[in-house]
């Protein structure tokens, strides 16, 4: 099943991002997209990034003219992130239902991993896994 999740510029020591798979937030991107524009901040694909060996892998036989496509990672500050996250909480939270209570679960674990890479300084994107 199709999956959000974190990708930090470089580890924080003691910080677990395995179990930071966010599904329900990939299901329901269009929803959320519609939520994050309506509050006036970024949607969460906006953070969307990805380099060339995520594609490739790093020792598929590609050769470097078959790789070279411009693909340029790109890192967000946490604060634009958590900005995000904040407006899309807010938005939820007037509704109960199980599937608005998976998505605040997720964006709770996504807050909790921007706070912790805001504290230390360490920029973002958002990866996609299928």
């Amino acid at each position: 099943m199709p999956s959000f999740y974190i990708v930090l510029q470089k580890e924080i020591p003691a910080l677990d991002l395995a179990g930071a798979q966010a599904q329900a937030l990939a299901k329901n991107n269009p929803r959320l997209a519609a939520l994050a524009e309506g509050a006036g901040v970024r949607p969460l694909m906006s953070f969307f990034s990805i380099n060339d060996d995520e594609i490739y892998g790093p020792n598929e036989g590609f050769t470097k003219e078959e790789r070279e496509h411009g693909l340029e990672e790109k890192w967000y500050a946490p604060e634009e992130g958590l900005k995000t996250i904040s407006e899309l909480k807010t938005a939820l939270a007037s509704d109960s239902s199980a599937e608005n209570s998976d998505l605040l679960l997720e964006l709770n674990s996504f807050q909790q991993i921007l706070e912790a890479a805001r504290s230390h300084n360490i920029r973002w994107h958002l990866g996609f896994d299928y």
